[in-house]
């Protein structure tokens, strides 16, 4: 669950805006789309390795800008 920071910016930014800013440096930015796209990411990652406990594994989620 994003923080209260990360949830405040997150309203009517687009993801055109943030990728922007991700791509910028802003870990928030980076921080809010991971969020957004947690389930999409956790999916792909699973259908990836084939093993829910292999996608699910903190080598997967140190995902950095």
């Amino acid at each position: 669950m994003p923080h209260s920071a990360a949830r405040a910016w997150e309203l009517g930014q687009s993801d055109v805006e943030l990728i922007a800013a991700a791509r910028s440096g802003s870990t928030l930015a980076f921080e809010v789309l991971a969020d957004r796209y947690y389930l999409v990411i956790q999916q792909y990652l699973i259908r990836q390795t084939g093993d829910p406990e292999l996608a699910a594994d903190s080598e997967f989620r140190r995902i950095a800008p």
